[in-house]
């Protein structure tokens, strides 16, 4: 399960770079609530 958590982030903070170039704070802000609940998520499994 490690090393899905870690996939998630290191996609993630990829995903961020690109996306916080193009996209307005408040939809930064759902996408990490998102991510937020597939981390808590996979930590509950």
């Amino acid at each position: 399960m490690d090393s899905f958590q870690n996939w998630v982030r290191e996609t993630s903070v990829e995903f961020e770079e690109k996306l916080s170039r193009a996209l307005k704070p408040e939809e930064i802000i759902f996408l990490e609530w998102v991510k937020e609940q597939l981390l808590n998520t996979e930590a509950q499994v």
